[in-house]
């Protein structure tokens, strides 16, 4: 019995020490310069009023769609404290000339997933952070 109550304890203590390593993402953690996966593009995200933002500040290479330079490619995101994560916001989809709904989740402090949602349909994109 002594060995089941131990085991019990040791186990608990591994879940709450599990609990508390999990990072707290903050809204301001977004913020700066961004590039898209596949693109050389370089990206800003910005805030303005407790609201996210994002524009093209550099376009490199090929660029065969309606994005120039200036272009919002993220608007009205804010951030959930809760499901840490940025919501109710849109990305532009160049290729379509088009905003759709989108949410974006951090999966560490220099990788973001910028996820599009269209009827059942989503698509995850991933950004990575230009070092200063």
């Amino acid at each position: 019995m002594k060995k089941i109550i131990t085991g019990a304890f040791v186990l608990f203590m591994f879940c709450m020490a599990a609990a508390f390593a999990q990072k707290t993402v903050k809204g301001d953690d977004i913020l700066g310069k961004w590039k898209m996966e596949g693109n050389a593009s370089i990206i800003g995200i910005y805030k303005k009023d407790s609201i996210y933002y994002a524009k093209i500040e550099e376009i490199k290479g090929n660029n065969n769609t309606s994005a120039k330079t200036g272009t919002y490619v993220l608007k009205n995101f804010r951030f959930d404290d809760k499901g840490q994560q940025w919501k109710n916001g849109q990305v532009f989809a160049p290729r379509r000339n088009k905003y759709f709904d989108a949410i974006i989740k951090m999966k560490d402090k220099n990788t973001i997933i910028v996820t599009a949602y269209v009827s059942f349909y989503s698509k995850s994109v991933t950004w990575t952070r230009i070092e200063k």
